[in-house]
């Protein structure tokens, strides 16, 4: 009878543990997920990608939906998930061969899309040009995670500042600094004496154009035309990355552009980065022991239309007609 009993028990402990083991899910979904860029800032009308999420060990395959925006008073909005007239690329855009209006528009396309999209395998956000018709403000985005141990909703996992135009950038810039050649070392370096001074300016009402103007000390421009100044080779330049021929005069470069943000795309790894020089037998310094060539390189990206005239202005150095 005893005996009886034990089995008993132990067929009831076998089916109570096998039963708690069918219960366990395919898989695993966490409780949160790990996002560096918590918090982006959005210029209107600029694509931007978010990093993709950190999901804590989640079993794979991963289905990402939107969940809900919401707005500053913590309302729920759809000017971010409904479509809007967005353009886009139908082709990939090459900035070596599409050097016309022509090429370009013949790559894009306007399509009715959502400002915000997110990459359904992975988590990544997406914010599309279409966002320069979405009111500026601060956005609270939640996610949605499916895969085969269930389904989690991630509040409020990323905020989105989208600016305003007035709000904006109208663009970036960055000196890289001059290279002459240094007598004492030997050798070609980058210092302060010959790097450029800015002066960015803009006027919204103008053509659509980049005037680029290098000067001396004096504020005597370098000519273009003349061929006071000249590429590098096959490094990075506006000539490189533009769409059309500039035109060069005595006091400048003239490159025409279609829309903003431009440039279109960067010149591979060199990025937004231009190089251009000063051919030696224009250039005289103010230190004695400095000769040779100058070399010099900047970075620029505007971010809205109208007329650009950048002037790099080179404190320590005199042209040389």
């Amino acid at each position: 009878m005893k005996n009886i009993i034990k089995k008993l028990i132990y067929a009831f402990v076998c089916v109570g543990i096998f039963s708690q083991c069918s219960e366990i899910p395919d898989g695993y979904i966490p409780d949160t997920i790990g996002i560096a860029q918590n918090y982006v800032i959005i210029q209107r009308g600029v694509d931007f990608r978010t990093q993709k999420p950190d999901l804590n060990g989640a079993s794979f395959p991963t289905i990402f939906s939107i969940e809900e925006v919401t707005d500053e008073s913590g309302k729920p909005t759809s000017v971010l998930t409904d479509p809007v007239l967005t353009r886009t690329w139908k082709e990939a855009y090459n900035y070596e061969t599409d050097k016309t209006l022509e090429a370009i528009y013949a790559k894009l396309d306007e399509v009715e899309a959502p400002a915000l999209q997110v990459s359904e395998a992975g988590g990544q956000l997406r914010f599309t040009s279409g966002t320069d018709q979405v009111p500026g403000g601060t956005y609270k985005i939640s996610l949605k995670m499916t895969n085969s141990a269930g389904t989690k909703i991630y509040k409020d996992v990323v905020t989105a500042k989208i600016q305003t135009y007035e709000e904006m950038d109208s663009y970036w810039t960055q000196d890289m600094g001059g290279y002459s050649w240094n007598s004492p070392t030997g050798s070609w370096n980058a210092t302060a004496e010959t790097g450029a001074v800015y002066d960015v300016q803009w006027n919204p009402a103008g053509e659509n154009k980049i005037n680029l103007v290098i000067c001396d000390k004096n504020g005597t421009p370098f000519s273009w035309k003349a061929g006071e100044v000249i590429l590098r080779g096959e490094r990075g330049s506006l000539e490189k990355v533009g769409f059309e021929t500039p035109v060069y005069t005595d006091d400048k470069a003239i490159h025409k552009y279609p829309f903003a943000p431009y440039p279109l795309q960067s010149g591979g790894q060199e990025g937004y980065t231009y190089s251009y020089r000063l051919p030696a037998k224009h250039v005289l310094y103010d230190e004695a022991h400095r000769e040779g060539y100058c070399n010099f390189v900047f970075s620029f990206r505007l971010f809205k239309e109208g007329e650009w005239t950048v002037k790099l202005t080179f404190p320590t150095i005199t042209k040389v007609s």
